[in-house]
């Protein structure tokens, strides 16, 4: 499990480190989505996106990935889940992926 440690050794501010443990303790997760709450196979490096990503998230802002494969979206976004501790779910839309039946 990703400790608030490690954001510590990667010098994100303290402040958003004490904002995020706040926010877990006032959100914490069900029991029911206890098992959808990742455990990252790799950390996450870059304070910089760090502190963008938990500012924007505890500011109650969406986050859109985007880039090229294998640039560190999934990892980010499972890093991100787990500090949460917030369940993941996967969804793949891909170009031939189709509308929903209520979008027709």
């Amino acid at each position: 499990m990703l400790s608030l440690d490690f954001l510590r050794s990667e010098g994100v501010e303290e402040s958003l480190i004490k904002d995020l443990e706040a926010y877990r303790s006032k959100f914490p997760v069900t029991e029911a989505d206890k098992d959808r709450v990742p455990v990252p196979h790799f950390p996450f490096f870059g304070k910089e996106v760090w502190e963008d990503a938990l500012s924007a998230l505890l500011c109650g802002q969406n986050l859109l990935l985007v880039g090229p494969k294998a640039t560190g979206k999934n990892v980010l976004a499972e890093n991100l889940a787990q500090v949460f501790s917030r369940p993941m779910w996967n969804i793949s839309c891909l170009l031939y992926t189709s509308p929903s039946p209520r979008d027709m």
